[in-house]
């Protein structure tokens, strides 16, 4: 089930924007905010914002950019839980680490999909990308016959690609 997602947005005079995220189910909401909001708490601290859950919604005040951004990762953890996966304080630090590489890297946002979709299941864990790169390498991996990495050292191009292929070879 796609997720409807109301916005209301309003412009306060000191330059920060107070908009409101609602969401449509209340239990995965509470999943997404963390046990005592620590994810809600954690977002606050690495993004400069500030997050209050009332209700259904989360309401995010900050300047427009950053509001913006913490408006995207909400919707996309969001849609995470819509579609099964446990977001945990893991998920929520992976999350951040894609926005920041999102912003030292702007080419790396045209239009890709997300990194939900690079998913690795294995026996004993569920593997998530942790930048977009990795991203792009998983799927990449899944689609491609072969496939040639190169980068520096301690990156995840081995762990990645042997994960790839146990998860494979299980299927």
């Amino acid at each position: 089930m796609a997720a409807t997602i109301a916005h209301r947005t309003k412009k306060r005079p000191d330059n920060l924007l107070t908009e409101r995220v609602e969401f449509p189910d209340n239990r995965l909401m509470m999943t997404l905010c963390g046990a005592l909001d620590t994810h809600l708490k954690r977002l606050e601290e690495r993004l400069g914002v500030s997050l209050h859950p009332q209700g259904n919604g989360i309401r995010i005040t900050a300047p427009e950019h950053p509001a913006k951004k913490v408006r995207q990762l909400l919707e996309d953890l969001y849609t995470a839980l819509e579609q099964g996966h446990a977001v945990d304080q893991q998920w929520v630090e992976q999350a951040i680490q894609i926005v920041e590489e999102r912003e030292r890297f702007p080419e790396t946002r045209a239009d890709r999909p997300s990194a939900v979709e690079s998913v690795l299941r294995t026996p004993l864990r569920i593997l998530y990308p942790r930048t977009p790169r990795q991203a792009d390498y998983l799927r990449t991996l899944a689609t491609s016959d072969l496939t040639f990495a190169i980068g520096p050292a301690g990156t995840g191009k081995t762990f990645l690609a042997v994960a790839a292929a146990v998860t494979q070879w299980l299927e």
